[in-house]
C-alpha cells in the first residue's frame, strides 16, 4: 500500500497585488491608503501564522465497477464523477492540504474585534496560500511523473464539487469525503473531518488526481518514497 507522505513547501510569500485584485481592486492606483495598509498588515500576519503541509498517498486502482472504483487497501470512491474522470488512470494520488489552524483563529479574532476588513483579507490570503502550496506540490508531482513515464490527469477532483461529464453537470457528493479520509485512517493528520463532512481547520482542501501510464511498463507506483517524505 502506498505510504503516507508529507510535503512541506516552506514559508508562504503573498502578493499584495493579487490579494487586492482578489477583492475586486483592478486599478491599484485607486486603492485607498487605509485599504492598502489593511491588506499589507493582513498579509504579514497571514505569512507569520501559516504553516502549509500536504499529506498524500498514491494508490493503485484495484478494481472498477459501474458505479465505483476500488483502490488497493480496500477504500472505494463511488459515483459517476470518479468512475468517468478516472477511467484511464492506473493510480490515484489522494491529498489533503492545510495551512494550519492559527489562521482560522486570527480570522475569528478579527471578527470578534469588529475588524471585518482584516478578516476578509486574512480569509483571502489563506486560500491564496492553499493554491500556492498545491501548485508547488503539483510541480514536484509532474516532474516525478515525467521521470517515471506517467502523465497526470490535471483536473482536480474533490467531493462536493460539480464536474462536466458529456453535456451534464454532475455533483460528486460531499459525503465522499468519508472515503477520502479513510485513505489516511492509519495516519495522524492535522485535519479533522467534521460530522457534516466539512474539514477543520477551515483552511484545508482535499484533492484526488488520476495518474495515467504513458509507457507499456511504468513503475508500479509513482512517488514511491526512497528516503521518507519528499
Amino acid at each position: 500500500i502506498g505510504d503516507h507522505c508529507i510535503y512541506r513547501p516552506g514559508p508562504v510569500k503573498l502578493s499584495i497585488t493579487k490579494l487586492l485584485r482578489m477583492q475586486g481592486y483592478r486599478d491599484l492606483d485607486t486603492v485607498r491608503p487605509a485599504i492598502r495598509e489593511a491588506a499589507e498588515e493582513s498579509s504579514l500576519l497571514a505569512e507569520a501564522t501559516m504553516a502549509p503541509e500536504i499529506h498524500f498517498r498514491c494508490l493503485a486502482i484495484r478494481d472498477r465497477m459501474r458505479t465505483r472504483i476500488e483502490l488497493e487497501g480496500g477504500v472505494s470512491f463511488s459515483g459517476e464523477v470518479p468512475c468517468q474522470k478516472l477511467a484511464r488512470a492506473r493510480q490515484v494520488l489522494v491529498t489533503v492540504i492545510t495551512i494550519g489552524k492559527q489562521i482560522d483563529n486570527e480570522i475569528t479574532n478579527s471578527i470578534a474585534d469588529l475588524n471585518p476588513v482584516r478578516a476578509l483579507f486574512l480569509n483571502t490570503a489563506g486560500w491564496l496560500a492553499i493554491e500556492w502550496a498545491n501548485k508547488e506540490f503539483m510541480g514536484v508531482v509532474r516532474k516525478r511523473a515525467r521521470e517515471q513515464c506517467y502523465s497526470l490527469l490535471t483536473e482536480r477532483l474533490a467531493p462536493g464539487n460539480t464536474y462536466t461529464i458529456g453535456s451534464d453537470s454532475v455533483l460528486w457528493p460531499l459525503e465522499e469525503q468519508l472515503a477520502l479520509f479513510r485513505v489516511f485512517e492509519m495516519a495522524k493528520l492535522p485535519i479533522k473531518l467534521l460530522p457534516g463532512c466539512a474539514m477543520m481547520p477551515k483552511m484545508s482542501r482535499s484533492c484526488v488526481y488520476g495518474l495515467v501510464g504513458v509507457s507499456n511498463n511504468p513503475p508500479s507506483r509513482l512517488l514511491e518514497p526512497e528516503n521518507g517524505p519528499i
